[in-house]
């Protein structure tokens, strides 16, 4: 820019569509003040979150990281429409600011988790549709005490007088005061004097429990109206504040990359998002597959997506069977199995048959998929801690968001390869591929089932809660799963909070990465995946032991009914056996847990020790 000029001011309107306008400043106390405007000729609308103009949105606010010599420079803009908000940003140089204001905008991708859907009302499912919301509605981080708390009271008001006859004791827990307020309210009824109408019953429930749902959810939205935003120059890291929460921006990683995006939009603009992100090699992290990686997500997605809720369950109940049960068949005979068990052959209509192709063939062939594009998917997880040392502690909010993005990766991340999975089976039993091509269904279907055993593992860990002592952790150097040991920590300490049992066991341990030379919207993705890999300790730890680790300290902390639900992970090695009979013990059925002692007495004397 001009030499003359100290002082640059950016300004929107928001009349003509809303426009930007870029202006030198120069003069002050000895000299006239002149203001210029450095791009009169050209129109500097912001980027429409939708540009059918089928929604109204209003920019909100906007923040500018300035640079030196105007290079490399970042602006942010924040939409609103009502509850909802929308974030983009550009980045510009000065010089060519209006060939960049054409091409480089970006928009960024909404947490998702907390968008999850309520759960469907499945017919034949044996789960009590109270359980069900229980758990939806108790999830770590989906909703608030205090919005819960709300959102009974305003139920209650609704239901008067009849609720004014349900009664708590003092101290109630929130669940039991929930239950008793949404059961007065159904009635199991009758068609004769013998037939009870269950199926009635569980309707009703089902139906008063989505309209307290609506309430909760209305209740939270307001608390998640968009206000302002702001940017960390000193970390590069932007924020948005919203009316009860503050909303912390990161770089996807390679997974979400290809789930957000289009191949397409990968392709095209692969260099710009390497020249804004110099710190990443994208071509190695995405792999030479990211052109057809995104276009085979979403056809996964859509072809499960369109399933009925009684289908979609009947999957899952076949996943169930194939993680937490031993392996004692071939893999064919285990993919026959779980083709019965979904009965995706017989539920799938002509009609959904020909959409999936349809969709498929639209850049693929659903007749010669390559069995690479699977695995290239696949490799984009997290595999590997890479260990890396730092001097950094967490502060309880840095925490809490690593958390939160661990809650949000895994969520993501199994539900791509339970698509993937489903599409597998269901390709192998319906299309035959082509003579040449890599699409090998049956090794695919044990990878597949593998990775989701983990991940399942670790939707565990981030959705299952217990009490622990306030204060972070000062062992973050000590490795927790270098011995089986039963010790309890001590927890004598008045000051607990509930967290989840990834955060208490995992996440504290990960020390925070430095950021020198990025930004910190790059660490926290880091850190998120660190902590994704500490878990499962790829290489360095067998993951059976730390299905063990996790196993014996629930025991060793007195969390009997957690590491009773934790048992299903347990696979069948010496030591799993062990802690079986040590929760046996902890649970007073001798009987039983003196049977498991003898049956690891007898596995590890069957262990073989070579010179």
């Amino acid at each position: 820019m001009d030499g003359g000029y100290r002082y640059y001011v950016a300004t929107y309107s928001p009349y003509e569509d809303g426009r930007f306008k870029f202006w030198a400043v120069k003069g002050g106390l000895t000299t006239q003040l002149t203001i210029e405007d450095l791009f009169p000729g050209a129109t500097l609308k912001p980027m429409d979150p939708d540009p059918s103009g089928n929604t109204f949105w209003s920019v909100a606010d906007f923040q500018i990281k300035s640079m030196e010599e105007g290079r490399r420079m970042e602006l942010w803009v924040l939409w609103r429409n009502n509850n909802m908000y929308h974030l983009c940003s550009l980045h510009f140089d000065f010089s060519s600011l209006v060939e960049d204001w054409s091409n480089n905008w970006v928009s960024t991708a909404l947490e998702t988790r907390r968008y999850e859907p309520p759960p469907a009302m499945v017919s034949s499912d044996v789960v009590d549709p109270t359980e069900k919301w229980l758990k939806y509605l108790f999830h770590p981080g989906r909703y608030s005490l205090e919005v819960l708390e709300t959102a009974l009271a305003t139920y209650q008001e609704a239901l008067k007088p009849r609720s004014s006859t349900v009664t708590f004791k003092k101290g109630s827990p929130l669940q039991e005061r929930l239950c008793s307020v949404v059961g007065s309210t159904v009635s199991l009824r009758k068609y004769s004097e013998d037939d009870l109408d269950f199926t009635r019953y569980r309707t009703d429930t089902d139906t008063k429990w989505r309209q307290f749902w609506q309430i909760a959810d209305d209740i939270n939205k307001r608390r998640l109206e968009p206000i302002s935003l702001a940017y960390d120059t000193y970390t590069d890291m932007p924020w948005v504040l919203l009316t009860d929460a503050c909303v912390v921006i990161r770089e996807c990683s390679s997974t979400e990359l290809l789930l957000h995006n289009s191949g397409s939009e990968l392709s095209d603009n692969l260099a710009k998002i390497q020249d804004r992100w110099r710190h990443r090699n994208l071509e190695s992290e995405l792999g030479d597959r990211y052109e057809q990686a995104p276009y085979l997500i979403d056809a996964a997605a859509g072809f499960r997506k369109k399933f009925p809720a009684d289908l979609e369950r009947t999957c899952q109940i076949a996943l169930e069977a194939e993680i937490f049960v031993e392996p004692s068949l071939s893999v064919p005979d285990r993919m026959a199995a779980f083709q019965e068990r979904s009965e995706l052959a017989e539920r799938i209509s002509d009609e959904a048959f020909d959409n999936l192709c349809a969709s498929i063939n639209e850049h693929l062939n659903v007749y010669n998929l390559p069995g690479e594009l699977f695995y290239a998917i696949m490799d984009t997880a997290p595999l590997g801690f890479p260990g890396k040392d730092s001097d950094l502690l967490p502060t309880a909010f840095g925490l809490r968001v690593t958390v939160n993005g661990a809650q949000e990766t895994i969520a993501h991340t199994r539900q791509v390869l339970f698509d993937l999975l489903v599409l597998v089976v269901f390709l192998d039993g319906e299309i035959n591929q082509e003579e040449g091509s890599t699409f090998n269904a049956v090794d695919l279907f044990a990878t597949l089932v593998d990775m989701l055993r983990e991940y399942e593992m670790m939707s565990w860990l981030s959705s299952t809660v217990r009490k622990c002592p306030e204060k972070l952790r000062d062992d973050n150097t000590e490795n927790p799963v270098s011995a089986f040991s039963l010790k309890a920590r001590d927890s004598k300490s008045k000051d607990q909070r509930i967290t989840t049992i990834l955060e208490d066991l995992f996440a504290v341990h990960i020390k925070p990465r430095p950021a020198v030379g990025v930004p910190r919207t790059y660490t926290l993705m880091q850190g998120i995946r660190d902590v994704l890999s500490w878990v499962t300790r790829q290489g360095e730890v067998a993951y059976s032991n730390v299905l063990v680790f996790i196993q014996c300290d629930l025991i060793a902390n007195g969390n009997i009914d957690l590491a009773s639900d934790f048992l299903r992970f347990q696979p069948n090695t010496a030591w799993a056996t062990y802690a079986k009979g040590r929760l046996c013990v902890a649970k007073s059925e001798f009987d039983t847990a003196a049977i498991y002692f003898q049956k690891a007495a007898h596995i590890l004397c069957e262990s073989t020790f070579r010179p």
